[in-house]
């Protein structure tokens, strides 16, 4: 036994009276290598008889709260980039939580012992980090503590965040955070009481981070020893305030990939530029003077064997043909696929609906866990290609879309790390665009896509809508989270069959009579008071109004085609009122 267990094994025995039954039910079969901290607040490395090793963490109750915050963001996210959580225990004194130990060194040991990273590495480093809180911040988790010594380089120079016990859930409406928690020169101002903080406080101490990683220095007056590339992220990252920051970690990393790359970039330029003087310019689509490049299909001949740059790719289309893992792919065949479905890592060959339980989301009975697909040039191979799902992938460039030109479906549904969708400007076919939780700001390449009737923009941060003016006629409009008075001047006078706004902070149906022809309307989780005026709605054959503070659903008994309403607990007296006459059929959110 180490000195370490046995010093461990005493600390057990004077905690006899206190059943200690949590902790030796955590320690029982394992022994400890180091063991830091204090009896507050102890930090221990344990390992089994297999080599397996993980941290143990012991908070006392006075430090519950802290605890608690690091086991729900581990048990939330589960995503790539921050330790996995395997167990979770307490007694009368103290609280236990057990996560991965992950292999490697803190960024400021590595600095310590390496000096000052390249820009290039420095980018690339935050390039990843930038990807993991995209992920966190997509479930409304802030770490609050994105420092050096919290993010663990693997030997493979992979990084992983650690440390949540400082984490928060973001609440929209608050103003200020309840505790003031952080590190000095990391941590933005609102984190010491200048407002709530919000993902905008990560990304300011992802900021200060890059700055570290280049010069060694936390203090913003260095940033004039960065080059201007990078300058810029982090001085934008920095800002005082949090709108004039990047909003999103998506956008973070999309400029630092810019930095990354900038002279590949240079040097692709370059090249083109001399093909284009003797009027060569292969395998690109070149759309006129001054205008933007995209990449453009991939023809083969069709006995030509095919490789892939993506393995979740490759999956689907062996599993869509029916070929083994051994077997070549060849132009010829996968050329006719007109489908591609790819949920996470759920690559079958096949469409699923999707189910939500939790925090978890199945493809049917599969769970997904999130993708991997940050490439899309093998999507050139595939030019009868008509429906295109990325559901929860970390591609960022979708450029290779501009190609895809008989895309009639686009659904780029929960993959944060899209902030742009200028390639949709070139999809004319297109009538199903689904971009929901991305990043995407500008929807103005909706422009170019005449034929959409369904639309799904939910929760994207997005302020200007003037676009969707152009369509007269919509079967789905989702913009739920959005601005309703911004959507709804842009769509006034419009049919839209299905309409949702929940979460939109609405506060009557005011805005919802500007269009026509509704006959779904999804209004919940909003501070709508009043349905009066709802009969104007003449078409409604369903209403969704659960969680909103409605004590009079009266209103509703005008409208002559409706055949459900869906409502919450809460409005049992206003729904028990008018039961008796009421010809349609009540759904009740639970």
């Amino acid at each position: 036994m180490s000195k370490e267990t046995e010093e461990f094994e005493r600390f057990c025995e004077t905690m006899a009276s206190s059943e200690p039954e949590a902790l030796r039910g955590l320690i029982d079969g394992w022994e400890v290598l180091e063991c830091r901290g204090n009896d507050e607040h102890r930090v221990l490395l344990i390992r089994n008889d297999q080599g397996e090793k993980r941290i143990l963490k012991q908070f006392s109750h006075r430090q519950n709260a802290r605890m608690r915050a690091e086991r729900e963001a581990l048990n939330e996210a589960r995503v790539d980039g921050i330790p996995k959580l395997f167990d979770y225990a307490e007694d009368d004194r103290f609280v236990y939580l057990v996560r991965e130990y992950v292999e490697g060194v803190n960024l400021e040991e590595w600095i310590g012992e390496h000096g000052p990273m390249s820009v290039n590495e420095a980018a690339r480093i935050g390039e990843q980090l930038a990807a993991v809180l995209a992920q966190l911040h997509m479930r409304q988790i802030i770490h609050r503590d994105v420092k050096p010594q919290n993010v663990i380089m693997t030997p493979e120079h992979r990084v992983v965040l650690i440390d949540f016990d400082i984490s928060r859930k973001y609440t929209q409406g608050e103003e200020y955070d309840t505790e003031y928690l952080g590190t000095r020169n990391i941590a933005p101002p609102e984190q010491f009481g200048y407002g709530q903080t919000d993902a905008r406080t990560d990304l300011y101490s992802l900021g200060v981070l890059l700055l570290y990683l280049v010069t060694g220095s936390y203090e913003l007056r260095e940033m004039g020893k960065l080059p201007r590339p990078l300058r810029r992220v982090v001085r934008r990252c920095t800002h005082f305030a949090p709108e004039r920051r990047y909003q999103t970690a998506a956008q973070v990393r999309h400029r630092l990939r810019a930095v990354e790359n900038r002279p590949k970039r240079l040097a692709f330029f370059g090249a083109l530029a001399a093909l284009c003087a003797v009027g060569v310019a292969a395998g690109v689509l070149w759309l006129g003077a001054g205008a933007r490049t995209y990449p453009s299909l991939t023809v083969l001949p069709a006995e030509a064997v095919v490789t892939f740059r993506e393995p979740t790719v490759e999956a689907y289309v062996r599993a869509k043909l029916g070929k083994g893992a051994d077997e070549p792919l060849r132009y010829g065949e996968i050329s006719d696929i007109s489908e591609i479905y790819l949920y996470g890592t759920v690559a079958d060959g096949q469409s699923h609906s999707l189910k939500y339980i939790g925090n978890k989301v199945y493809a049917d009975d599969q769970l997904i866990h999130n993708g991997t697909v940050d490439d899309l040039t093998d999507l050139l191979m595939f030019p009868k290609l008509r429906v295109l799902r990325l559901f929860r992938q970390p591609v960022s460039d979708v450029d290779a879309l501009a190609a895809l030109t008989r895309l009639e479906e686009l659904s780029l549904d929960e993959s944060p790390n899209v902030t742009d969708i200028s390639a949709v400007s070139q999809l004319e076919w297109l009538r199903t665009l689904d971009i929901s939780d991305t990043s995407v700001g500008d929807i103005s390449a909706l422009a170019g896509c005449p034929r959409l009737r369904q639309i799904d923009l939910e929760r994207i941060p997005c302020e200007n809508y003037s676009v969707l003016s152009r369509y007269h006629y919509l079967e789905l409009l989702n913009v739920n989270a959005a601005s309703p008075e911004a959507v709804m001047a842009a769509v006034s006078g419009k049919m839209i069959d299905y309409l949702w706004l929940d979460h939109s902070g609405l506060t009557d149906i005011g805005p919802f009579l500007r269009a026509e022809g509704v006959e779904q309307l999804h209004a919940k989780n909003n501070e709508i008071r009043s349905l009066e005026g709802i009969d104007a709605l003449t078409m409604l054959e369903y209403v969704d109004v659960a969680y909103n503070p409605v004590e009079d659903l009266s209103p509703v008994l005008s409208l002559p085609r409706l055949k459900a309403l869906r409502i919450d607990r809460s409005m049992t007296a206003a729904w028990d009122a008018i039961k008796d006459r009421a010809t349609f059929r009540i759904e009740w959110q639970e």
